[in-house]
């Protein structure tokens, strides 16, 4: 009998059960790790809604930006729109302002083939993505857990039954472009353009 409490005291004692107790003290007292705030989200533009998936502090859910003005500021196109997040009971929307930071082109065919004409390094034929630097108020800012400065929204256009969104990323893109010609004509289509959307 006591030779069982003997080895009862050593397998109590040895080395992996101490390990194991220093670990089960470690996982109790390390903190949670934080969560990175949101810098980047995206979402697709039909007609002159942007709606997508966003982060509402450990849940997802989804945003609309609908766009109802554009403007240029200091040779700059910006838009207005207000901004709401879906499932706000009651829902709520708020007007923000938003700078175009640049366009990504599509590619009219990255894979060309030796039969085709010589115009391979074609590089584009329309924008593929537009780049929005937003800045939202505080209240959002927190329930999105986003970081203080501009966040990058990513808008690409929704592919189908989408004619009025096709002409407005159309109008964006002429704005983007420094050599275009009638700025003042395509910043009051792209206006037209938004109240028609409506």
């Amino acid at each position: 009998m006591s030779i069982l409490f003997v080895a009862l005291a050593m397998l109590l004692c040895s080395p992996v059960s101490i390990a194991g107790q220093s670990v089960r003290k470690l996982t109790t007292t390390v903190p949670p790790s934080k969560v990175e705030p949101l810098r980047v989200f995206g979402g697709e533009l039909h007609a002159n809604t942007v709606k997508g998936q966003v982060r509402q502090g450990f849940n997802p859910g989804s945003f609309s930006l609908t766009l109802t003005k554009a403007e240029i500021i200091s040779g700059r196109l910006q838009v207005t729109g207000d901004f709401a997040l879906d499932g706000a009971r009651p829902k709520t929307t708020d007007q923000v302002t938003a700078t175009i930071g640049g366009v990504m082109s599509t590619a009219a065919n990255p894979w060309p083939n030796a039969r085709q004409s010589n115009l391979q390094s074609e590089t584009s034929t329309a924008c593929g993505v537009l780049f929005l630097k937003l800045t939202l108020p505080g209240r959002l800012r927190a329930r999105i857990r986003a970081a203080a400065e501009p966040l990058q929204l990513g808008v690409v256009l929704k592919p189908f039954d989408n004619q009025r969104g096709e002409e407005i990323f159309e109008q964006i893109c002429l704005l983007q472009a420094s050599e275009s010609p009638n700025q003042s004509a395509t910043l009051n289509q792209l206006n037209r353009l938004f109240v028609l959307a409506k």
